[in-house]
């Protein structure tokens, strides 16, 4: 009947219409009462359909109260959110008196701000009556299911190797993935890793298991990934290491969305001694015509760089230039990475004088990507 009040006792009584059958057992009958309750059960809460859409950016929803019997004293209803990270309700409570219980009260939903992207949030508005009346003291809380929008883009990850420079001695970086704001679901980050500047794939090594993982709400990644430096003896100039990764995120996959992915790369610096540079001091025979003072200048290891060197004629040897031999020009030896040895040639002028030994003197300056041995700056080729 819509209206509050006692259980109510009441009877019934069954009693067969002889007019409707012709089964002489049925006939002979008596009519049978039946005592039954109607029990009053219709305390309890209206709340009617939410309208709007509440988001971060202050958007609001709504949706009307009332009570669905008349109480005995009036009806307090306490609203709060059952997660107050992603939005309130106001008021904080509905009052229903005895006179006005079916009139309908009014909560606003508004959602709240935050820097994760994670979609519509879910999440339940309690309402929670309160009253003199027993009926709806006894009454259990109330959930009425709500949402908030998201407004907020899919994080960038941005990959970061600690440290970022490494020695070529077996050094180890370990890389660490972060993202510019939480997600709302967890995000799987897969790292490669390939030969950069003056660097080869065998100059260092990604550990076998190259995936980090960045748990939903977090902005920085578990799991671990390092990539190793790889020695040798050869004198190179400092490489390095790309660092690129692949993202898997079902937030953004949901939205249709691409995380933006900032690279990153790891130094790897050199720890060989350059290589030293001497020179022969060869002899020949001074012959009539076409002898060659070949002076050997030679690397002791072969280096991973291009090495120059300048020579010249010290012009102080007891051999006369365009004399003795062909007048030598100052020049630049240029070792390609890898080679180790180079001439510097003199022409000799034979002729058939009785005379003594004679030398030439050829002088080693400014070298790049190497140094000069001991000694081995001037040497001295006998004629």
């Amino acid at each position: 009947d819509g209206l509050a009040g006692d259980d109510a006792n009441y009877t019934v009584t069954l009693t067969v219409d002889q007019t409707d059958t012709a089964d002489a057992k049925y006939d002979a009958l008596s009519a049978v009462t039946v005592h039954a309750v109607n029990v009053d059960n219709l305390h309890g809460l209206d709340v009617g359909a939410v309208s709007g859409q509440a988001t971060e950016a202050g958007g609001t929803a709504t949706f009307a109260v009332a009570l669905l019997t008349q109480p005995s004293s009036a009806v307090t209803v306490a609203v709060s959110s059952r997660d107050p990270g992603e939005g309130t309700a106001a008021p904080s409570s509905l009052t229903f008196a005895t006179g006005s219980w079916s009139t309908a009260q009014t909560v606003t939903v508004t959602g709240v701000q935050d820097t994760v992207d994670d979609g519509t949030a879910s999440w339940n508005v309690r309402l929670d009556p309160s009253s003199g009346d027993t009926d709806y003291n006894g009454l259990a809380d109330t959930d009425v299911p709500v949402g908030t929008d998201d407004d907020d883009d899919p994080p960038t990850v941005t990959l970061e190797p600690g440290p970022a420079s490494v020695s070529e001695a077996g050094g180890v970086s370990t890389v660490t993935a972060r993202l510019s704001h939480p997600s709302g679901a967890a995000t799987t980050v897969t790292v490669a890793a390939s030969a950069g500047a003056d660097t080869e794939a065998g100059d260092f090594t990604l550990s076998g298991t190259a995936t980090l993982t960045i748990a939903a709400g977090s902005t920085t990644s578990s799991g671990t990934v390092t990539v190793t430096a790889n020695d040798n003896t050869a004198d190179e100039a400092d490489g390095s290491v790309a660092l690129t990764a692949t993202v898997a995120n079902d937030r953004a996959a949901a939205d249709g969305t691409t995380m933006t992915v900032t690279d990153a790369t790891l130094a790897i610096t050199d720890d060989d001694d350059p290589p030293a540079l001497s020179i022969s001091s060869p002899r020949v025979s001074e012959g009539t015509a076409g002898a060659v003072l070949s002076f050997a200048v030679g690397l002791d290891a072969a280096s991973g760089r291009q090495v120059t060197v300048r020579y010249a004629d010290a012009g102080d040897g007891t051999a006369t230039s365009n004399g003795d031999y062909t007048a030598l020009a100052a020049g630049t030896l240029t070792f390609a990475a890898g080679e180790t040895t180079k001439t510097v040639a003199v022409t000799v002028r034979g002729d058939t004088t009785d005379e003594p030994d004679e030398t030439v003197r050829v002088t080693l300056s400014v070298p790049a990507n190497a140094t000069l041995a001991e000694g081995s700056q001037t040497a001295a080729g006998t004629i």
